[in-house]
């Protein structure tokens, strides 16, 4: 995964070397708020996790009890013009959600023996085009990107009884995703005010159908160098 990473950063440092070359390179970091689907805290579904060698779908269920909070996001963007009107932008993010709350069923037993609280980080690693629709004092513009997502998730575990059996408390997902959105950029002659909405989907190709589609929406607020 570690080698995957570093070359999607080399491939992104060898493209923003050549736009560089000829365009001026502007970085940009934000913060704000991400809010998540509910499916952002179910971690279950693909990572097949096993107790004691059977598969949850056939030991019991993990029933949503509380859905994901908002989390936070932060980024740091490059931004190399192409033209007077198109701006290329590499992205690197993190999204982090946390207490999505779930409860261990059994099959047959209508008792819940064990509470779960997820923690979902989400790295974006994204390269993307922002289409000004003019560039004047206030500098609105639409935003797509196609986005290779690292997807972690942290469970604390609480059982409710004596009872406790082998499950893991942490899995990793990699994923294609993408992102559409729209901001304003505000010219503030040393650096700029950057304001910006996003959708993001984390999982266009899903590791099968069972996968549910997991979305947030991010509200950030930065500025550009």
């Amino acid at each position: 995964m570690l080698k995957k990473i570093n070359f999607i950063f080399l491939l992104l440092l060898v493209l923003i070397i050549e736009l560089n070359a000829e365009n001026k390179l502007h970085i940009g970091l934000s913060v704000g708020l991400a809010i998540p689907n509910e499916k952002v805290s179910q971690f279950y579904d693909d990572a097949r996790q096993r107790i004691e060698g059977k598969d949850i779908d056939t030991f019991g269920m993990f029933l949503l009890k509380t859905a994901t909070n908002i989390g936070y996001n932060i980024q740091i963007q490059g931004r190399v013009s192409l033209s007077n009107n198109f701006t290329f932008v590499p992205t690197i993010g993190l999204s982090r959600f946390n207490e999505g709350i779930y409860e261990l069923v059994p099959l047959g037993i209508d008792t819940v023996i064990a509470k779960t609280q997820s923690t979902a980080n989400i790295v974006p690693i994204s390269v993307g085009i922002n289409g000004h629709l003019f560039k004047k004092f206030i500098s609105p513009y639409l935003n797509a990107n196609l986005c290779y997502n690292y997807i972690s998730y942290t469970y604390d575990i609480f059982w409710t009884n004596d009872i406790s059996i082998p499950i893991a408390t942490s899995t990793t997902q990699h994923r294609l995703g993408y992102s559409v959105g729209a901001g304003i950029d505000i010219d503030l002659s040393l650096v700029s005010l950057n304001l910006e909405a996003k959708f993001n989907s984390v999982n266009i190709i899903k590791y099968d159908n069972e996968e549910p589609t997991k979305q947030y929406f991010t509200f950030s607020l930065g500025i550009i160098f």
